[in-house]
């Protein structure tokens, strides 16, 4: 597991208590990646499909967490072909502290308002904020740098690296 350093500049505050959280995301050939979230002890691991841009949510994210900003709730998208897990996130303005749920359903319920099997909340709890956009911003970083963006756009297929956003998160 990464042992993440919180390089990010934080507003004066006391510590917050927050539970163990991390996202690994790899991407493979052809429109796929994989994405593996632990929290507390156990950990998901799933197969993501090209046909949602995931790193883009993943990006706009952790910029708006990085903002210090309210957020009222923020979707991450790992689509698979079926099956969907969701990374719902809320904080509010200027706290420490961020609200996760992860969900897991067998269709595409927040994608496509898919309905036909019920959603599973995986897990839920409150993660350290900048230590969630840190995490995310060293997922990008791996990729910008030892992917690189053209070769991105042909594993991915549809959708570009996310530079802009990359950059913008590695200036705050």
């Amino acid at each position: 597991m990464l042992h993440l350093i919180d390089t990010f500049r934080r507003p004066e505050g006391g510590i917050a208590m927050t539970e163990p959280f991390h996202i690994a995301y790899q991407l493979h050939d052809a429109g796929w990646a994989s994405v593996t979230v632990k929290y507390g002890g156990e950990s998901h691991q799933q197969a993501v499909s090209y046909l949602h841009d995931s790193l883009k949510d993943l990006c706009d994210l952790a910029i708006a967490l990085q903002s210090g900003g309210s957020i009222t709730e923020a979707k991450v998208l790992f689509l698979d072909e079926p099956g969907e897990l969701a990374l719902l996130v809320s904080a509010a303005e200027q706290s420490n502290e961020a609200e996760v749920r992860l969900i897991y359903s067998d269709d595409w319920f927040f994608s496509f308002n898919f309905n036909r099997s019920p959603q599973q909340t995986l897990w839920h709890g409150k993660v350290g904020r900048y230590e969630l956009a840190e995490n995310i911003r060293l997922i990008l970083e791996d990729i910008y740098l030892n992917i690189g963006e053209k070769e991105y756009l042909e594993r991915w297929v549809e959708h570009p690296f996310p530079k802009e956003g990359y950059l913008k998160l590695s200036r705050l």
